[in-house]
């Protein structure tokens, strides 16, 4: 197995059935920090993909967390936050140091989106912002019974990134605004209900289907639906999706012209003592930054019918913007660094929030479309 940057990411390529072809095996080496992706882990994954995309003896990718808890729990926004307190105590624009993490991460992201061999997600455990980034544009998502994704940026002063611009209008109904506004957790059927998944297969087959994907005869024109049949022999049902069997009640409560009446409809509704999914999912966006809620709520609006590259152009600007205004740097302080969980949001009232405040963080810091530093993607 080969190591690169202290060992934060590891790959290693598996012998398969057809002499001289492989499977390319990579590990996600940081569970202390389940995972996160840091700038030297994007870069490193990036190299690897990159590589493997022209290696012939390549046929498949495999790409796992390592340790028991998370495939990847997002992006390392600790290390964010250092960037914009450096730059903010030199009275300099952070924005270029932001702008290095985020469109190496949206360039990961569209590599694997585009990939042209099977790319297989052990999509174990946690899988959170940037880990949802690198597992939804593969070919073959796994989930298990330990899965647990959420996108929980408005509890950092962020927005739903890493394509969500792409995928989270394209979920049934309501559901991908629901999902922007509330940070929800999912489980795996969750995660089948809204296509961010393809299969469940159970923690313990793990080791058994990596056997399986290496007793696959290989043939390059069939190379997808290989990987399909070898997954599908060793899965089982999922369980239960919270969101399919809530989806009329979602839609209903979702479906308006301002954040402002989704939250008043949701302080409103009577929530069994029971039902902890919409409880949570209720608490969370009321504690929200205001900011982040009414961003994500245009931003869902505006993304309907983009293509993926103007997904994440459009994220870049918004990144960019995030970076240069108070409530991202103020979140990840609250939330994971003094870890007060008492963030000092500015606005702090959703009615505060103007709409001005929103189309400054959709005003491209470049002046020509063609500057945009995600245009060659």
């Amino acid at each position: 197995m080969t190591e690169l940057n202290d060992a934060l990411v590891l790959s290693e390529l598996l012998p398969t059935a057809t002499h001289g072809v492989h499977i390319g095996r990579i590990t996600l080496n940081s569970p202390k920090t389940l995972n996160s992706l840091n700038l030297e882990i994007i870069l490193s994954l990036s190299e690897i993909l990159g590589s493997w995309e022209k290696d012939s003896r390549v046929a498949a990718i495999f790409i796992e967390g390592n340790g028991e808890k998370a495939f990847c729990a997002g992006g390392d926004v600790k290390r964010i936050h250092g960037f914009i307190e450096t730059a903010r105590q030199a009275k300099q624009d952070p924005s270029a140091l932001c702008q290095v993490f985020f469109e190496n991460e949206y360039r990961l992201d569209h590599l694997i989106h585009s990939y042209p061999k099977p790319v297989i997600i052990w999509g174990d455990g946690i899988i959170m912002g940037g880990g949802i980034g690198i597992a939804a544009g593969a070919s073959h998502r796994i989930v298990t019974e330990t899965t647990m994704l959420a996108m929980p940026e408005i509890t950092i002063g962020l927005y739903p990134d890493v394509a969500a611009s792409y995928f989270l209008p394209k979920m049934p109904g309501k559901i991908g605004l629901f999902l922007a506004l509330t940070a929800a957790r999912l489980n795996a059927g969750d995660a089948l209900f809204v296509g961010l998944a393809d299969h469940f297969v159970p923690r313990a087959n793990k080791e058994q289907l990596i056997e399986s994907l290496k007793g696959i005869p290989f043939k390059t024109s069939a190379a997808m639906e290989q990987v399909s049949r070898a997954i599908t022999a060793l899965g089982s049902e999922a369980p239960p999706s919270n969101l399919e069997k809530r989806q009329a009640e979602i839609d209903a409560l979702f479906t308006a012209s301002s954040v402002e009446e989704i939250a008043s409809r949701f302080k409103g509704l009577e929530i069994a003592d029971d039902d902890k999914f919409l409880a949570a999912a209720r608490k969370t966006m009321l504690h929200g930054s205001p900011t982040s809620l009414k961003i994500s709520f245009e931003q869902y609006r505006r993304s309907k019918g983009l293509s993926l590259k103007e997904a994440f152009e459009q994220e870049l600007i918004l990144s960019i913007q995030c970076c240069l205004h108070h409530d991202f740097a103020e979140g990840v302080r609250a939330l994971l660094i003094d870890k007060d969980n008492a963030p000092r949001w500015s606005p702090a009232e959703l009615k505060d929030v103007s709409q001005e405040l929103v189309e400054e963080h959709f005003r491209s810091p470049w002046s020509k479309d063609d500057e945009h530093p995600l245009q060659d993607i």
